[in-house]
């Protein structure tokens, strides 16, 4: 269950500190950077806003609703190692609530990784200096390393016995 907090927690953090961030940025902002990290793309703060408290909203959403996905689907429809295994009758409860517990400790890696670019963007449009591409560059490694580890545990957790 605290995988659930966590992921609810760091997905209204999100929503909360973008609409904080969003009062101290000017009209327009920069929201795309080149690789070397100049701003290449504007918008309202407004749409901007908008923007990444709809992706906050739309990612936990789509996350938590994973596991009701895999009580209504048939079984044919769903994607897991060793599914037959897995799916049977008897196990279905027990590996509906492992996928949840998967797919909230993914979404708040992605709360994490959202809120993190959304803050370089805000340091960069504060300064208006072109945002760190070493920062962003750390920042996606993190994150690749995150998904790689994430997915391997995903698809050990669901091993044949």
């Amino acid at each position: 269950m605290a995988a659930y907090y966590i992921q609810a927690l760091t997905g209204f953090a999100g929503i909360a500190a973008t609409l904080l961030m969003a009062r101290h940025l000017p009209d327009r902002v920069a929201t795309h950077f080149s690789i070397t990290g100049e701003p290449n793309a504007w918008s309202s703060n407004l749409s901007n806003t908008i923007f990444f408290c709809s992706i906050f909203l739309f990612m936990n959403l789509l996350f938590a609703s994973i596991p009701w996905l895999i009580k209504k689907l048939p079984v044919s429809l769903i994607n897991i190692p060793n599914r037959d295994y897995y799916l049977a009758p008897e196990r279905r409860g027990e590996t509906i609530e492992r996928v949840g517990k998967l797919m909230a400790f993914f979404a708040i890696g992605v709360n994490i990784f959202l809120f993190s670019v959304e803050y370089l963007s805000f340091r960069a449009n504060l300064s208006a200096a072109a945002m760190s591409s070493t920062n962003l560059l750390i920042l996606g490694g993190a994150f690749l390393i995150f998904l790689i580890g994430w997915i391997i545990r995903f698809v050990t957790a669901f091993r044949k016995p």
